[in-house]
């Protein structure tokens, strides 16, 4: 199936719980979805994870259909909407389908589980209100239930990297010694945490100092020593390729449930520090 790609410049995605216009703006008038229309919602791998998606909308009939703009509602999502943009030309071919790159908005865990509809404002200004394919659920359902969980553990605990990185060397492999805080939110839900593991990135390890894992966050705060370091992946593809090489995760139990992934980013000049000792291991630079 051809495939049009617009920036988003040229449409905008709209994430929000009610996709009314703006009070300067009248409402579009709504119309029943043609049989011709479909809609889904994707992420590319290295997007998996991440609030990055792409909304699709797809001409399966046979006349083209232009849109101005398109986005998702539904009550899983509270985010506030986005000011639309008419694009220069978003006319959609039969067989043809546009893709259009956008942000996940802020989700209402209480509706977690409600279906997501794709809207689509026509040239005309009539609006259609498509439901989203069942592949594209599975993305929204997942990207809303990482996001829930995120939000759940931060009611509980704030985790984070300190900057106070210092050089050092794991098993003579030069490296960044750091800490990783664990503080307990005050008022927060109360739940109980803990903290189980570590782990890096294709280019990077994150280690804990030995013993110092899994700990309880009992107290008022807790503070774990790790390292960072290369990972020894100096082929070309893994060092042109990889595209979240700082997103370094912890694992975090709340009540004694599943260990949960939580994405933890050093401050900009440790991601440098850290990027160089990449290419030195690598032999790129002295």
């Amino acid at each position: 199936m051809p495939e049009r790609l617009l920036p988003c410049s040229l449409l905008v995605i709209l994430l929000c719980t009610a996709c009314s216009a703006s009070d300067s703006e009248p409402p579009a008038p709504e119309r029943t979805p043609p049989a011709d229309v479909a809609a889904s919602v994707v992420q590319l791998r290295h997007e998996e994870g991440s609030t990055t998606l792409h909304v699709r909308i797809i001409n399966t009939g046979e006349d083209t259909v232009d849109v101005a703009r398109a986005g998702l509602s539904g009550p899983a999502l509270r985010s506030a909407p986005t000011p639309p943009v008419v694009p220069e030309s978003g006319l959609i071919g039969p067989g043809e389908l546009m893709t259009a790159p956008g942000t996940f908005g802020q989700p209402d865990c209480s509706r977690e589980d409600e279906p997501a509809v794709a809207t689509a404002v026509l040239g005309d200004g009539s609006r259609l209100e498509v439901a989203v394919d069942g592949e594209g659920q599975i993305v929204v359902d997942r990207i809303v239930s990482r996001l829930c969980i995120v939000e759940r553990v931060a009611e509980a605990v704030d985790l984070r990297m300190l900057t106070d990185w210092r050089r050092t060397t794991v098993d003579g492999v030069p490296a960044l010694a750091g800490t990783l805080a664990a503080d307990r939110v005050t008022d927060g839900s109360g739940a109980d945490v803990r903290v189980t593991q570590l782990l890096g990135s294709v280019l990077l390890n994150l280690e804990a100092a030995r013993g110092s894992l899994p700990v309880d966050v009992s107290d008022t705060s807790v503070r774990v020593p790790v390292t960072l370091s290369p990972a020894g992946r100096c082929e070309a593809h893994a060092l042109s390729q990889s595209q979240q090489t700082f997103q370094l995760s912890t694992y975090v139990q709340l009540d004694g449930g599943p260990a949960e992934r939580i994405i933890t980013v050093p401050d900009q000049r440790t991601q440098q520090r850290a990027q160089q000792l990449i290419l030195v291991t690598c032999g790129l630079v002295d």
